[in-house]
Formats: structure tokens, sequence, C-alpha cells
């Protein structure tokens, strides 16, 4: 479980998050749902560790971060194994073929085996409807296929949360 408690978070003068209290449960889809600017990418962004919030309590399964003290990197890397995200702009390796992006978290931090990684991938390819283009580049893809390997690549990680 995901709880969140008193968060804060500012960029300047712009309160992006104001006193945040929330629970995201296991097992369960929550939609975030608000008008552009809302803080919605703030938020998932902050749970993901990607941006710092000023104050406030992040309770991820059995541990505790108070924003108002330092994070370590052990604690960074701990809630990013835990947590996929897609991001709005997909942020797909251009270099990389479609089947690399989606072997190469899973490879190069969960130092699994290529060929092990390689077969995930292109289940996890077949599953969102591309494994027929597993040697493309993303510049060759439409931008909903570019979404689709941004969510492979995620679930690639196996992670107990995917923020999209």
């Amino acid at each position: 479980m995901i709880k969140l408690e008193h968060l804060n978070k500012t960029f300047g003068n712009h309160q992006a998050l104001t006193d945040i209290n929330t629970e995201f449960k296991e097992h369960q889809t929550t939609v975030i749902v608000g008008p552009s600017g809302s803080g919605k990418s703030t938020l998932l962004r902050s749970l993901n560790l990607l941006e710092r919030p000023e104050n406030g309590l992040y309770h991820f399964n059995d541990e505790t971060i108070d924003f108002t003290k330092p994070l370590t990197s052990k604690t960074i890397l701990t809630i990013r194994r835990k947590t996929g995200m897609v991001f709005q702009g997909y942020n797909l390796f251009p270099h990389l073929s479609v089947l690399k992006n989606v072997m190469e978290g899973p490879v190069q931090v969960l130092k699994q085996d290529a060929a092990v990684a390689q077969k995930t991938a292109l289940d996890l390819l077949d599953k969102v409807g591309l494994q027929d283009k597993a040697d493309a580049y993303p510049g060759q893809l439409s931008g909903g296929q570019q979404q689709r390997v941004a969510i492979a690549r995620s679930l690639a990680m196996n992670p107990e949360y995917i923020l999209l």
C-alpha cells in the first residue's frame, strides 16, 4: 500500500501539491483526474521520487519517508525498483530497437540474463500487440505504438505499482 500524508510541493511561487492525503491500495486501479496544471504528473513523479516534495510523509509498504529529511540513494532505488513509470513523453531510447528498449531495464538494473529478458520482452510485446515491431526503432512507430512499448517496458521490471 502507498499512503501520503500532508504532502506539499512548490515550484517557485506555484503550489503544485497542497496538503495531499491519500492512499493507493494494492490490486486496485486508481484514476487521478483534473485539469492541466492541477498537479497530477507532479504527484506521480513524487511517488517515483523524481520530484521531492518539501514536506509530508510517504508510506510505501513497510517503509516511511519523511520528505523533510534527506533521502538516501538506497531508499530512492528501492522505491524505483517497485514502481514502474510510463511517462507522458514515453522516454524510449531512440537508438535501441523496441525489443532492446523493453529488455534494457531487466538486463541493466535487475541483472537478468539476456535470454530470459528477451523472452519476457517478446511475451510483453505480444500482449500489447507489437511483437511484429520488435526490430523497429521508436522513430518508426506511431505515438500509440510508442506508448504501448513504454507500458511493456514498465511491466518488464515486474513492479508492484505502475504509474501512468
